[in-house]
């Protein structure tokens, strides 16, 4: 468990999930998601017994669920990181999160993301993608901040009742202590000849 200060100056403490917490979580979960800004979307697709299936048949060394717990208990953010199970991409693993809207912009969701970091390097995880709806502003740039870079972009592949919104996808790679690092790509792309053989 760690304690981390906001900016706001009380205290959350960031900890693996708990069976106690699901609860709260899920209806968290259900907050953020009517909101219409992640992308879990307004309707999530599982129960709160698929929840609890979830922390049951897990496996810890692959799968990773924080929760940011207020001093009162209350669970006002959480981030889940999965490791790919194929096994050529076992090196990567894919982040989802959200965060209480009065709790945003106090640091939680940066203090989540540098913890799953830690955690990804310490099982030889070396690369961290994500999810972003193109509308999410303040998302997008605590990502770009963290060293993710936009790796692709689905036009309006998102359609709400607010109307259609860009489906980006983020990536970043990390050193063994958990660090972003910039690449250069691994293969050039090749020109191809405009000409049509016959």
């Amino acid at each position: 468990m760690k304690t981390v200060t906001l900016r706001n100056g009380e205290t959350v403490s960031l900890r693996t999930w708990q069976e106690q917490d699901i609860p709260k979580l899920y209806q968290l979960m259900e907050r953020v998601g009517k909101e219409g800004q992640v992308m879990l979307g307004s309707k999530l697709p599982f129960g709160l017994e698929q929840l609890y299936q979830q922390f049951y048949y897990t496996m810890p060394n692959n799968h990773l669920t924080l929760v940011a717990v207020t001093a009162e208990g209350d669970v006002c953010g959480w981030l889940r990181c999965d490791r790919s199970m194929v096994p050529w991409m076992g090196h990567n693993a894919t982040i989802w999160m959200g965060i209480d809207s009065p709790s945003r912009g106090q640091g939680i969701g940066e203090a989540l993301i540098k913890e799953a970091f830690s955690w990804a390097a310490e099982r030889g995880i070396e690369r961290v993608e994500l999810g972003v709806r193109g509308s999410n502003k303040p998302a997008l740039a605590l990502y770009q901040k963290l060293g993710f870079n936009e790796e692709g972009r689905k036009m309006r592949a998102i359609k709400s009742d607010q109307g259609y919104d860009d489906d980006i996808w983020m990536g970043v790679f990390l050193d063994k202590k958990g660090t972003p690092k910039k690449l250069k790509p691994s293969v050039k792309t090749k020109k191809r000849s405009s000409k049509i053989k016959s």
